[in-house]
């Protein structure tokens, strides 16, 4: 299924600091800017070993494009009639960059909170991408906005299910 799908993704990596604020630590990861969803990420240091994994994880996806910055391991790893540089073809993940940043405070680069431990931090923004992206069925509230005899109005309901073309929706009251 996925190999009949052909994907256009960026990738970027950010760092957190870890433990202290001379400790960084890198989370790469690649993003598919037409669906907006992250495809793959893992956790490393900043090297062509880490960019490997990463691009490992793609391999199951049929990859149209793979856009990135002028960092050196993209250069060498990217295969180059797949590869276009440049910050101008990186704006939807430097823009979920930033929502990473606002959503994890431990992202934040001018912050007092960072994780103790590579361990924590790892499950902590692991947990986060798995759920908003991975699970996407299970992580967006939808807001009721009009009477029926289901529900009342303010209700929030959650989309548990894909049935044919209609979602199911699991109501909670209030």
């Amino acid at each position: 299924m996925l190999a009949d799908i052909e994907v256009v993704c960026e990738i970027d990596e950010q760092w957190a600091f870890v433990g202290n604020k001379q400790r960084r630590h890198w989370l790469w990861y690649a993003f598919d800017s037409k669906r907006r969803k992250v495809l793959a990420y893992v956790f490393g240091s900043r090297t062509d070993a880490t960019c490997r994994r990463l691009l490992a994880l793609l391999a199951p996806f049929t990859l149209g494009l793979i856009a990135t910055d002028d960092w050196g391991s993209y250069t060498r790893q990217v295969p180059s009639h797949l590869h276009l540089v440049g910050k101008i073809f990186t704006q939807r993940i430097e823009r979920h960059n930033l929502n990473l940043r606002t959503h994890i405070k431990r992202l934040t680069r001018k912050t007092i909170c960072f994780s103790r431990s590579i361990e924590l931090h790892e499950k902590v923004i692991g947990t986060y991408i798995e759920r908003m992206h991975f699970n996407w069925l299970e992580a967006w509230p939808i807001r009721l906005t009009r009477n029926d005899e289901q529900f009342k109005n303010g209700d929030v309901a959650r989309v548990v299910a894909i049935q044919g073309d209609k979602g199911v929706l699991e109501v909670k009251q209030g």
